[in-house]
């Protein structure tokens, strides 16, 4: 189990409103993202599921790494695997080691400070390593107005001009932010681009998302210097609901 102060069989976070993590794959030749996994918390079976989605049907497809790893156990993809403890593949990309810094690194995310709950953690910091295809990301539920909140840092903040950066770092709160192509920006810059499933919703229905800066972290290093809020119309759009966001089944 994931080693916290609170408890995680009730929900996989606090405030119950995450209700899974997915683990996306970018596809760098192509530049198309997929979303290839699920970890959900099950209250029957006091564990964690971890079951492949369609997308990884397709991710197979198009990458000779993602192809080599299921022609070595050709049986993966065809189970809907139930652990006791996390997978790995979510585990990993979560703050359970030298967390020294993690209480800082969760106030940069709109955190509290504690308890560290590497769930919502991962949720926000979208779990990303040093030249990897993976991200991690959240299915939540819709507030009281059917409307999905979900909060991010943009990428590729890193490679910002400074001129944009130090523009960056005067933003406010509440400041809105609009999406051209797959670039961030507010019409005088690009602030960096969109996660993959954001990017996803974005190009299926734009007018369903509407995006703000949630807080800017003026002594935090540049990749965690903005936190973006969005906000997507569950009248117009519902998240997750495509096919390649659904359990494989090998059917």
């Amino acid at each position: 189990m994931i080693s916290t102060k609170t408890s995680q069989h009730q929900s996989l976070s606090h405030g119950r409103e995450i209700t899974g993590l997915f683990l996306g794959w970018q596809d760098y030749q192509s530049d198309l993202w997929l979303p290839v996994a699920k970890m959900t918390w099950a209250p029957d079976l006091s564990r964690y599921c971890f079951r492949y989605t369609k997308g990884m049907e397709r991710a197979i497809e198009l990458s000779p790494i993602e192809k080599s790893s299921f022609i070595r156990h050709p049986d993966r993809l065809y189970q809907s695997h139930v652990t006791e403890n996390e997978s790995l593949d979510f585990k990993s990309r979560m703050p359970l080691s030298r967390t020294r810094y993690v209480p800082q690194q969760q106030q940069w995310l709109g955190l509290p400070e504690d308890p560290i709950d590497p769930i919502a953690y991962v949720s926000r910091s979208g779990g990303r390593r040093y030249q990897d295809s993976y991200d991690v990301f959240p299915e939540i539920r819709p507030d009281s107005q059917g409307d999905y909140h979900f909060h991010f840092l943009p990428l590729d903040i890193g490679k910002l001009e400074p001129d944009c950066y130090e523009y960056l770092l005067q933003l406010a709160p509440g400041h809105q932010l609009g999406v051209t192509d797959n670039q961030l920006g507010d019409g005088r810059f690009q602030l960096g681009r969109l996660p993959g499933y954001l990017l996803e919703m974005a190009r299926t229905c734009p007018t369903a998302i509407q995006i703000e800066v949630a807080r800017v972290n003026l002594k935090a290093p540049q990749f965690h210097s903005l936190l973006c809020h969005a906000t997507v119309n569950g009248t117009l759009l519902t998240p997750f609901a495509t096919a390649e966001y659904q359990t494989y089944t090998g059917i």
